[in-house]
């Protein structure tokens, strides 16, 4: 299962609306800190991230994480879509903006679908692969 990161200052607040729809996923990690957001992120290669950051942060922690092969997709949350073009525009095949979080909660839940489904579809293959494999035994012993 996709890990939802969201960093943010307000991000460790239990009554931010945000966090409280967020908090419906199973595994949401949240931080403060950019360096500890980073860390967290390099520390946990096996996990697939789906990451959501203000656009105060974004044009520090998109650089530095975005060659990660952890880094499904980035959401950046801002009121000022236009200010984060110029330094954006690079990292458009992993990166969305938002101005809205609803707007983002929309994306991230439609992204994690999509990655899920095609997760099951790769589960579905491989159990056909076993099962062919079965018969195949069975018909050789019988």
């Amino acid at each position: 299962m996709p890990t939802i990161i969201w960093l943010g200052t307000d991000s460790n607040n239990p009554s931010n609306s945000f966090l409280i729809k967020l908090n419906d996923y199973q595994d949401v990690q949240t931080f403060t800190n950019i360096d500890q957001c980073i860390s967290y992120i390099k520390s946990h290669p096996e996990q697939i991230i789906f990451l959501i950051v203000p656009g105060t942060f974004s044009s520090q922690i998109v650089p530095e994480i975005y060659e990660l092969s952890s880094i499904s997709m980035i959401f950046v949350f801002c009121s000022n879509m236009k200010a984060h073009i110029d330094w954006a525009i690079g990292f458009s095949d992993k990166l969305s903006m938002f101005d809205h979080e609803d707007d983002l909660l929309q994306n991230l839940w439609s992204e994690i679908e999509n990655y899920s489904r095609e997760q099951s579809k790769q589960y579905i293959k491989f159990a056909d692969e076993c099962k062919e494999r079965s018969k195949q035994l069975q018909q050789s012993c019988g």
